[in-house]
């Protein structure tokens, strides 16, 4: 598993037996997440495509996870000059999206930080993918 070049506070207290309950538990969690693989790839292309510093994925703050939602569900219009730029999107639904988000989440906690959104954050970010839904043609 990929881990961050940051390093976060321990889970769990420093004792052999409660370091690897934690280590089972989060396999046992991870295996049960559907799309893992597919959502932080797709994380780390937008990562890679803008050039955020490694330093910056884990933990990833607000404005990066909101960047890449609004450019993982856009569709760009070819007419609009704004998108004329050599951008590359790779559009997926706001369901696909919401997963994906998910899976970032899991791979905060199975690192052993917090949750990357606080509640704020998640209504900020649930606004801005309604109004990419209703262009998406999704209720």
């Amino acid at each position: 598993m990929w881990r961050g070049v940051n390093t976060p506070q321990l889970a769990v207290f420093d004792i052999l037996v409660l370091q690897h309950a934690w280590a089972v538990a989060l396999r046992a969690s991870l295996d049960e997440a559907t799309n893992y693989g597919a959502g932080l790839h797709k994380f780390h292309i937008f990562c890679d495509m803008f050039s955020i510093p490694e330093v910056h994925h884990l933990p990833a703050a607000f404005p990066l996870l909101h960047s890449f939602a609004l450019w993982a569900v856009t569709y760009p219009d070819p007419w609009d000059a704004s998108f004329a730029d050599s951008t590359v999107f790779e559009t997926v639904s706001v369901p696909t999206l919401c997963k994906y988000l998910a899976t970032i989440r899991a791979w905060h906690l199975a690192q052993g930080w917090l949750p990357p959104l606080s509640d704020d954050d998640r209504k900020c970010l649930e606004f801005s993918l309604c109004g990419m839904a209703h262009m998406q043609g999704v209720s």
